[in-house]
């Protein structure tokens, strides 16, 4: 698979599936986790971070990215499935916090996220903090690029390793920041349909 490859969510689900059916759920779910794990280790080693984890895969792989990296600048905060969440803690743990990580939701998101979570989406933009968003910032359909009411404002957007199509259609890619691909090792069909590539500058001839 080449980094000039883009897919759609259901061929993403395909490949999954096509994993944990192999091997398994908790083990896709383990390496994701540290992907993240290394890459704050490497990038954010001193800095004080804060994880909102929503209630689905996108939360867990939050969660254990978090107990992997087992220090004390570390701040998790959970929010169930209707968004509900102690607004004035998220204010105050993000006041503590240099970065915040959007593990809210992911690319599973098929519908317009409710008052409560844009809410939050809110506080974490108007924060004036780095934000790094895993595998896709909140609130952006990943297929379309549609914002599903109001999407988080990523600097960074974690790429856990196929290119989402969501990332380079207007208007989601105003917020998807700068994407580092992290390499799951999982693998793509040849004869997948559709078939996009980005067409990047080395392909034409000066």
């Amino acid at each position: 698979m080449s980094d000039s490859e883009v897919f759609t969510i259901k061929q993403i689900i395909q490949y999954e599936n096509r994993y944990i059916k192999k091997y398994s759920f908790g083990k896709l779910i383990n390496k994701a986790s540290s992907k993240i794990s290394d890459f704050i280790n490497q990038d954010f080693s001193n800095k004080k971070l804060l994880f909102v984890c929503g209630p689905g895969n996108n939360g867990l792989d939050g969660e254990l990215a978090c107990k992997k990296l087992k220090r004390k600048n570390i701040r998790l905060l959970k929010i169930n499935k209707k968004g509900h969440i102690d607004f004035s803690l998220l204010k105050s743990l993000i006041y503590e916090v240099d970065v915040i990580f959007d593990c809210i939701f992911g690319t599973g998101l098929n519908k317009k996220l409710n008052k409560n979570f844009i809410e939050v989406v809110n506080i974490l933009n108007n924060s004036n903090k780095k934000i790094v968003s895993v595998d896709i910032p909140t609130g952006i359909n990943g297929d379309t690029g549609e914002v599903m009411g109001k999407s988080v404002k990523a600097d960074i957007t974690l790429c856990m390793q196929f290119l989402k199509i969501g990332y380079f259609l207007l208007p989601g890619k105003k917020f998807i920041g700068k994407i580092i691909q992290l390499k799951l090792g999982l693998t793509s069909s040849k004869k997948r349909i559709p078939k996009i590539n980005l067409i990047k500058k080395k392909f034409f001839k000066k």
